[in-house]
């Protein structure tokens, strides 16, 4: 038997490619979401440090913006900043391979990042 989020991943897939024409996005991604927020994303908020998810914060359900820009709204230089990218970077959380540009890599995580405010 296949773990449930690999099923819900699954379905999810399938209903996109018209094979469960009776769901529609709105009655699955719901339930896609639920998965990841409780087995997924609330471990790895629960590791993360305050100045972390302040920098998380600070996308404010944007999935991508300018690194100035981010830095400028959590009052950060530059080098101090350099510390909590890398720490978001090798936890796979955020993306730094467009030059002068931060993105979130997680599926919907921006959402589950403003529940937590």
């Amino acid at each position: 038997m296949k773990p449930r989020g690999m099923r819900l991943l699954i379905r999810f897939w399938d209903m996109l490619s018209g094979e469960i024409p009776d769901k529609s996005l709105k009655q699955i991604l719901p339930e896609y979401e639920q998965y990841l927020e409780e087995y997924v994303y609330q471990k790895i908020w629960s590791e993360l440090s305050d100045t972390d998810r302040n920098v998380l914060f600070a996308f404010e359900g944007k999935e991508e913006m300018k690194i100035k820009h981010l830095r400028d709204k959590i009052n950060m230089s530059s080098s101090l900043f350099s510390t909590y990218r890398d720490r978001l970077d090798k936890k796979g959380l955020i993306d730094t391979s467009k030059y002068g540009f931060i993105g979130l890599l997680l599926p919907r995580f921006s959402n589950f990042v403003e529940k937590q405010r």
